[in-house]
């Protein structure tokens, strides 16, 4: 799990970072590299970039890009083209 630290002694959920961790200097796509939920959760209202999508659980990492076409980006055709199928054949 990778939190996201905010002031370099306290993490976003509220974890404290050890001594002896590196931190790294404060990044503009810090949303790409957490992985903690709570990170997410509490530092999202005000930090969060307004082109992606907050995520809602622990399964939604790395988060995603908004769909300008007004849908959910897993499901639009145009944002997520779609992997080989196995389309059915008229002919057997």
């Amino acid at each position: 799990m990778l939190h996201v630290p905010v002031d370099g002694v306290v993490s976003g959920c509220g974890q404290r970072i050890p001594p002896t961790a590196r931190v790294s200097a404060p990044d503009p796509e810090w949303f790409l590299r957490g992985r903690c939920y709570n990170c997410f959760h509490r530092l999202w209202p005000q930090y969060g970039p307004a082109d992606y999508i907050q995520p809602h659980d622990g399964k939604q990492f790395p988060p995603t890009r908004k769909c300008p076409h007004a849908r959910n980006p897993r499901y639009c055709p145009r944002c997520t083209p779609t992997a080989a199928q196995n389309w059915p054949r008229p002919n057997g």
